[in-house]
C-alpha cells in the first residue's frame, strides 16, 4: 500500500529519530511514541497509544515523595497555555517495570516540552515531550534530589560529571528544538487525525485501526485530504459542544 506524504514524513523525522519523543494531544493523551522513547521507557506502542499519559506513567506508589506527575503535568499545561517551550530541571520519574518483582524502575530524566501548533500562528494542538535519560549519572549519587537546598551533596567529582552531562544535554536539546521545528507540521496533522479517530471510536465503538480505516475511506470517497477531513470532524464536534 502506498504511504501518504504525511506518513513518510512522520516515519523519517519522528519514528526514526534517535531522540526519545512522545507526542501528546491537548487532552494529554498519547498520540504517538517513537522507538527511542519506547526503548528508554521499556514500553510498547500498544501499551501507550491512546492512553492518558499519567495513566500510562503514574507516580511510583512506593515513593512517598514522588512528584513526577505533578511537575510534568504543570509543565505540559504551561506549554498548552502559553504556547512556549518549557525546559524542566532534572526530574526523578520512575517508570513501571516489566515484571511483578520489579514494579517500578528508578529513573532520572532531563525533559523539555515543545508546543505543536496547527500552523505557525495557529492554536496549540499538542505537545512533543522530549526526554534524555540521566539515571546513570544520578543513581550513583545515592538518589540525592537535584536542589540547592540539599544538605547531603554529591562530591566535587560527581558534580563535574553532572555539569558535563548537562552541557551535553543542552546541546542535544538545542538540536531537538531545531528538529521539532521541522516536525511541527507533520505532528500537528498527526494530533488532529488522532483526535478524529477518538471521535469515531466513541461513536462507532471500534478499534483505533478500524477508526483510521473509516476516516481514510471517507477522505478518499470525498476526494479530500485526510488531515482536512479530520480537522473538519474535530471542529464540528467542538462547535456542537
Amino acid at each position: 500500500m502506498r504511504r501518504t506524504h504525511l506518513e513518510l514524513e512522520h516515519d523519517e523525522r519522528f519514528s526514526g529519530s534517535p531522540r526519545p519523543y512522545l507526542l501528546l494531544d491537548r487532552s494529554l493523551r498519547i498520540a504517538a511514541a517513537n522507538q527511542a522513547y519506547l526503548d528508554a521507557t521499556g514500553r510498547t506502542q500498544d501499551e501507550l497509544n491512546g492512553r492518558q499519559v499519567f495513566d500510562a506513567f503514574p507516580d511510583n506508589p512506593a515513593d512517598p515523595d514522588a512528584n513526577g506527575v505533578a511537575n510534568l503535568g504543570a509543565s505540559l499545561q504551561k506549554v498548552l497555555r502559553t504556547g512556549r517551550l518549557d525546559r524542566m530541571w532534572v526530574q526523578r520519574y520512575d517508570v513501571p517495570g516489566t515484571t511483578p518483582d520489579d514494579p517500578f524502575v528508578l529513573k532520572y530524566w532531563s525533559p523539555v516540552n515543545h508546543p505543536v501548533r496547527e500552523h505557525r500562528t495557529g492554536p496549540v494542538v499538542g505537545v512533543v515531550h522530549h526526554v534524555e535519560d540521566v539515571t546513570s549519572l544520578w543513581a550513583p549519587l545515592h538518589g540525592v534530589p537535584p536542589t540547592p537546598q540539599t544538605t547531603d551533596m554529591p562530591s566535587a567529582d560527581d558534580w563535574t560529571k553532572f555539569v558535563a552531562a548537562v552541557s551535553t544535554n543542552e546541546r542535544v536539546h538545542e538540536e531537538t528544538a531545531r528538529e521539532v521545528a521541522q516536525l511541527r507540521q507533520a505532528l500537528s496533522s498527526r494530533v488532529v487525525i488522532e483526535q478524529a479517530k477518538g471521535i469515531i471510536m466513541a461513536r462507532r465503538r471500534c478499534s483505533p485501526n478500524e477508526a483510521f480505516e473509516i476516516l481514510r475511506k471517507a477522505a478518499r470517497d470525498s476526494n479530500v485530504k485526510l488531515r482536512a477531513l479530520a480537522a473538519s470532524l474535530v471542529e464540528s464536534v467542538a462547535d456542537n459542544g
